[in-house]
């Protein structure tokens, strides 16, 4: 029952784990997956133009309230031609509804 429950009206959803990152993304960074499941972490991996805009996409989402315990698992920057790219991937908990 207590499956059902989760199905028919779920803690959150992921609309709001996407709201939550459009509102934290800009230009300089490209989400390239968002892994999501109930009652587990949301981890977020992506490129970034620089590994300084990968670590304000992080501080953002720490900032704007729509995730809880926000951490930057990797940042790892590679160089190729003029600029430096940076993969990242972070790790975040949707915050208790109450």
């Amino acid at each position: 029952m207590r499956r059902i429950h989760a199905w028919m009206d779920p803690s959150h959803s992921a609309l709001q784990v996407f709201n939550a990152l459009a509102t934290a993304v800009d230009s300089s960074i490209t989400i390239t997956s968002v892994s999501y499941e109930e009652q587990q972490p949301v981890t977020i991996r992506g490129k970034a133009g620089t590994g300084t805009a990968a670590y304000a996409f992080f501080d953002r989402l720490k900032q704007q309230g729509g995730f809880a315990n926000v951490q930057a698992r990797s940042v790892t920057t590679k160089k190729g031609g003029d600029a430096a790219e940076a993969d990242f991937e972070i790790v975040c908990e949707l915050p208790r509804a109450s």
